[in-house]
């Protein structure tokens, strides 16, 4: 579907390929700052691993990013032209909403307050489940979706007798296919930065691109899941 919205104006990377292999050829062996960088990379990579129950992953994030500087790898200039500041703050400020939506009791009031008049079959739990988590993580990163949705689910799935694992499932799925809004997911935004993409185009593929998940979502769940011994009613 990207392919056919977006047709590629390239039709031979030949000799992008040269270049890049010439590029690569005059940088010669690793300098000490890319070594540096390598080390402190692979330090932040098993930080996470090892350490992530004694330490918050983003501080260890932080930390890494910190070295860069104490090591002299590189200048804040040429972090500061470099980045693309304007998608770092819009996927930040995503985050912060979220968590004050989560902290305050908001997104669990206002979710409470609208399932409560809704009558639930199962078919109607994983389709409203699955549309109210991809509409969270649009706006939202998947992780602060997933914690908004997924204690709601839980209360409701105990009400209609549903299966916990299924749920859980029913809810992460949705929340990691976020295909409309650069804010959604960070390799959306990563992409929306190239300046390439315009929004409006994004948003129209984008939307087919999330009925086309949901459906599928569905009827794995229906037809799949209970192949393999997963029912959502156990």
């Amino acid at each position: 579907m990207i392919t056919k919205a977006f047709p590629s104006e390239i039709d031979d990377l030949g000799s992008a390929f040269e270049e890049l292999e010439g590029k690569i050829l005059e940088m010669g062996k690793l300098s000490t700052n890319e070594k540096k960088l390598i080390f402190v990379f692979l330090g932040v990579i098993l930080s996470w691993i090892f350490f992530s129950a004694q330490i918050d992953i983003s501080v260890i994030a932080i930390l890494g990013g910190v070295l860069i500087f104490i090591l002299d790898i590189l200048d804040w200039q040429d972090i500061e032209e470099y980045v693309n500041w304007g998608v770092i703050l819009m996927y930040g400020g995503a985050i912060v909403i979220a968590t004050a939506l989560t902290d305050s009791g908001a997104a669990l009031w206002l979710a409470d307050q609208t399932f409560k008049v809704i009558p639930l079959s199962p078919v109607v739990f994983i389709l409203l489940f699955a549309l109210v988590t991809k509409f969270l993580t649009e706006g939202v990163s998947n992780v602060a979706a997933v914690a908004i949705v997924i204690p709601l689910a839980f209360s409701v799935g105990q009400v209609l007798g549903l299966n916990p694992v299924a749920i859980t499932l029913l809810i992460a799925l949705p929340g990691g296919l976020a295909f409309c809004l650069p804010m959604g997911a960070p390799p959306n935004a990563i992409a929306f930065s190239s300046g390439y993409l315009d929004l409006a185009e994004v948003f129209k593929l984008g939307l087919w691109m999330n009925l086309i998940s949901i459906i599928a979502i569905y009827l794995v769940s229906e037809f799949y899941w209970p192949l393999v011994g997963l029912e959502l009613i156990p």
